[in-house]
């Protein structure tokens, strides 16, 4: 069992994480053509495949999160997935609580995991739990741990 978590934690991680981080990026910088920010931040290991599936689930999820953040009226009027998202990141870049970033970031690359790792006939490779505690585990023995030695 070790060894599969192993194996998706070291392919699908990185990618997650590195989809949150593009997130973070596009949102501080004022950036909001946030899908082109995400992938140009990618890993080389991020396969065109993967890369589809990030914009699909983007679409899907970020909408879902902005409900759970209670900033859904920023989307109300707004039909084009895309210009959701945009709106959602500005709605967030105008300032929302530490710990509602904190759930969207968690929820977010969560959710990213679990996609990536969801084998041929539709199921996961992990659970749900797993997907939190292998994100948990790498923003902070990784991306954390980077941010404190620079």
């Amino acid at each position: 069992m070790w060894k599969k978590v192993n194996d998706i934690a070291d392919e699908y991680v990185p990618i997650a994480v590195n989809v949150v981080e593009a997130v973070k990026k596009a949102i501080e910088s004022k950036k909001f053509s946030v899908i082109v920010t995400i992938i140009e931040t990618f890993t080389p290991k991020a396969t065109d495949e993967i890369i589809d599936t990030i914009i699909a689930l983007l679409k899907k999820y970020i909408p879902k999160i902005s409900l759970q953040l209670q900033i859904i009226e920023a989307i109300t009027d707004e039909e084009d997935p895309v210009k959701q998202i945009e709106l959602i990141f500005q709605k967030i870049g105008e300032g929302i609580t530490d710990e509602q970033w904190q759930k969207f970031c968690t929820g977010l690359a969560q959710e990213v995991l679990y996609t990536l790792a969801k084998d041929s006939d539709g199921g996961s490779k992990i659970t749900w739990a797993e997907a939190g505690t292998l994100i948990e585990y790498y923003y902070q023995n990784y991306v954390n741990q980077s941010k404190i030695a620079a």
